[in-house]
């Protein structure tokens, strides 16, 4: 079957050069989280906006593809130059927790006849985004298709939009 994670090792190769040039730059794994935070947070912003230009509706897969690379960016950076904390971790899952519900929340404002359907859909993302941290828990590898899956279906909803 075809998959998303199929993907994975070539994305990441190509992030390779992105990767050594932060590094080369000082900059650190949580920093590069930090950042996808607040990249969440102006993804939020410009997407509870789109309704004054259609254009905005182009920051969700634009901005879940940079978010992506972010994501992917921190771990490698984490793995490959030994910056592995537990802070690290800590920071690394809740701000997925942090930046979902900041992506997600501005469908109410599109969609507010959909109010349960969201909600339900931000809970399960959360609920999801701690599924994959009780692997951890339990001592075994985290479950990493969330955030895969959510930019293949958020990027698809945002071009559908558009």
């Amino acid at each position: 079957m075809i998959s998303v994670y199929k993907l994975k090792p070539k994305f990441q190769q190509l992030l390779t050069p992105v990767l050594l040039f932060l590094h080369k730059n000082k900059i650190t794994a949580n920093q590069i989280t930090i950042g996808s935070i607040l990249l969440s947070m102006v993804i939020g912003v410009l997407f509870w906006n789109a309704g004054i230009s259609k254009w905005l509706f182009l920051s969700l897969p634009i901005g879940l593809l940079l978010r992506m690379a972010l994501n992917a960016l921190d771990g490698m950076m984490a793995r490959k130059f030994d910056q592995t904390s537990k802070l690290g971790e800590v920071l690394n899952e809740v701000g997925d927790i942090i930046s979902d519900v900041i992506i997600f929340f501005p469908l109410l404002k599109f969609q507010p006849e959909s109010l349960y359907l969201i909600v339900i859909f931000i809970v399960l993302s959360v609920i999801n985004e701690f599924a994959g941290l009780m692997g951890k828990i339990v001592g075994k590898e985290r479950v990493t298709m969330v955030l895969w899956e959510k930019v293949t279906v958020l990027s698809s909803l945002g071009c559908m939009a558009y």
